[in-house]
């Protein structure tokens, strides 16, 4: 297992560069991550066993089904999506008390829940004015959802107290974060207009770009889709260009979150090898 983290640990820093830089995870490190963790698992199988690469393959399809819910929801872009399934086949699905997939998603709780905070502050303080009155807007359409939240973190905080059951406790940690984490949603969406918006010319556009709002030109219209832009929507929009009928696009930028992947990893093997996942299997 050692060689399978150590594939992770290199890979999360390098995509965190490369998002921290331009927003986005090439498809070459997230694709050739997903190989090697396949590769390694087929590898390893021989030493212990079919069932080792029966949970690889387990644990990408349940982060695979988790990443794409966030994903078509407008919530993470594909090289998010991309990064997890490969993660999903580094830790397995195992068939035994202990799931280090729930472990690991606990981590990405409390790490988004950090990173996220210090993220928002330092903008909203930088743009306090216009900030305070977008987030009323924003809190206001969501108020039941955040109230709702708010009762189950209440329960899941009391159930963490009452049981030694590490799904039990890991499920709970999930829950009890949901207010911060949709506290930092709607935040985001507050400092959107501020601080994640940016015109760019249509040559610029990648895969996955979200834009603000529809485009029309002369009769065309183009949705503007949750789950980003493909590559056969960005050709039919440098063909518009090619006709002179459009030069740039509003694009919203967001959060660079492959860093909360970064920071959950190192906090999953912390936990790990400090000997709390033995005591808890």
């Amino acid at each position: 297992m050692i060689y399978l983290y150590v594939l992770g640990l290199l890979v999360l820093v390098l995509a965190s560069i490369f998002d921290f830089r331009s927003r986005e995870v090439p498809d070459t490190l997230s694709y050739s991550f997903i190989a090697c963790v396949i590769a390694l698992r087929i590898l390893f199988s021989l030493k212990f066993g079919f069932s080792f690469l029966v949970e690889g393959f387990a644990g990408m399809l349940v982060l695979a089904a988790f990443s794409l819910i966030l994903f078509y929801s407008g919530q993470w872009g594909g090289g998010d999506v991309k990064l997890l399934i490969g993660i999903g086949g580094l830790l397995g699905l195992k068939l035994s008390l202990f799931n280090p997939i729930i472990v690991f998603l606990a981590c990405v709780a409390v790490a988004g829940a950090v990173y996220g905070i210090a993220f928002i502050v330092v903008l909203a303080l930088t743009h306090l004015a216009d900030f305070k009155r977008n987030f009323s807007h924003h809190l206001k359409k969501r108020i039941f959802l955040f109230m709702f939240s708010l009762a189950l973190s209440v329960v899941s905080i009391f159930a963490l107290l009452q049981t030694e059951d590490p799904l039990m406790i890991s499920a709970s940690v999930i829950l009890a974060v949901l207010p911060v984490l949709l506290a930092i949603f709607i935040v985001s969406k507050s400092l959107e207009s501020i601080c994640f918006r940016k015109t760019v010319s249509v040559d610029e556009l990648t895969e996955g770009d979200w834009l603000t709002k529809p485009i029309e030109v002369e009769g065309f219209k183009f949705k503007a889709k949750k789950e980003g832009l493909y590559k056969k929507d960005i050709e039919k929009l440098k063909g518009l260009k090619r006709k002179g009928l459009l030069e740039s696009v509003e694009i919203r930028t967001g959060m660079p979150f492959v860093p909360v992947f970064l920071f959950a990893f190192i906090l999953f093997l912390l936990v790990e090898f400090s000997g709390v996942l033995v005591l808890l299997c």
